[in-house]
This record gives C-alpha cells, structure tokens and sequence, in this order.
C-alpha cells in the first residue's frame, strides 16, 4: 500500500495531540516511547516540509526580484 501524502497540519495537530498526552496522562512507558518515536517522525517531517516551501519561496522571490529588476531597467 502507497504511503499517505504528507499533510503539514495533520502532522502538527497531531504533534500537538502528542505533546497533551505527555503533559496531562500517565503513560505506559512502551507507550510513551512508541509516542515519542512518532513525534520526532512527524517533527523530522515538518522541519523538512517547511524547508521546502522556504528554499520555493525564495526561488519565487528571486525571479520576482530578476523580473522587476529587468522591467526598471528597461
């Protein structure tokens, strides 16, 4: 089965599920790693996803940039 495309805000809202039931349940220890390991998983995977859209932003601004800059010098 393909894996399921990764949606940022599925995976912060469950970081932030995670990160109550750190904060308000007593945990199995198990559980508590298995939910640990999940949320440095989604963690890597956000960080990743929001370098991606900041090295497109970027992109996006220097053509905007090289565009303005052609069109002033015209």
């Amino acid at each position: 089965m393909p894996e399921k495309e990764f949606n940022f805000k599925e995976a912060l809202e469950e970081l932030k599920k995670i990160n109550e039931e750190f904060d308000s349940e007593e945990i199995d220890l198990d559980i508590a790693l298995e939910k640990f390991k999940r949320g440095l998983e989604l963690a890597k995977k956000c960080k990743e996803k929001l370098l991606e859209v900041e090295n497109e932003v970027i992109k996006i601004k220097e053509k905007f940039s090289a565009s303005t800059k052609t069109q002033e010098d015209n």
